[in-house]
């Protein structure tokens, strides 16, 4: 019972891998790539027997170097997004409250200046409308460097 379960799971195994193969390579492929194997195996016998031995021998220290490799430049990966993590959050830890003081200090600046806008338009309508402010509202006496002539203007006639 236990031998024929692990029977049938071996051939469902069998057929899934040859399925698998199919996808990657069409028999057709498979069947081309064979006799051209094959041919060249029987046409230069000891440079195929020198390559497969070269294969062979060498396939586990580069499937090791390989995987190495891969182990290092994933470890590598993961320190470095660490070492940036780490490096990233220390600088939060600096940026935060460093805007909070320039955000503080621009509130304030702006508060400075509409408050001063505000007080200075007050206080021209305020005078504005009490006649100390305008056309004809403040006389000057004004003396001409070149002939010392005095003359009185109105502030507001543009002189």
């Amino acid at each position: 019972m236990v031998v024929q379960a692990a029977k049938q799971r071996a051939s469902s195994l069998l057929s899934y891998g040859g399925a698998l193969v199919d996808q990657v390579a069409p028999p057709d492929t498979r069947a081309q790539i064979y006799d051209n194997v094959s041919s060249f195996t029987q046409t230069q016998p000891y440079l195929s027997t020198f390559l497969f031995l070269q294969l062979a021998l060498s396939f586990l220290p580069l499937l090791l170097f390989t995987s190495f490799f891969l182990g290092t430049v994933i470890l590598s990966a993961l320190a470095a997004l660490a070492f940036s993590a780490f490096w990233i959050g220390l600088a939060l830890l600096v940026l935060v409250p460093t805007l909070f003081v320039t955000v503080s200090i621009a509130t304030c600046v702006w508060v400075w200046a509409v408050g001063s806008y505000l007080t200075v338009m007050y206080t021209y309508d305020f005078l504005y409308s009490r006649g100390y402010v305008g056309k004809g509202a403040v006389q000057v006496k004004v003396k001409t460097p070149s002939t010392g002539k005095e003359y009185q203007a109105n502030a507001g006639d543009g002189y």
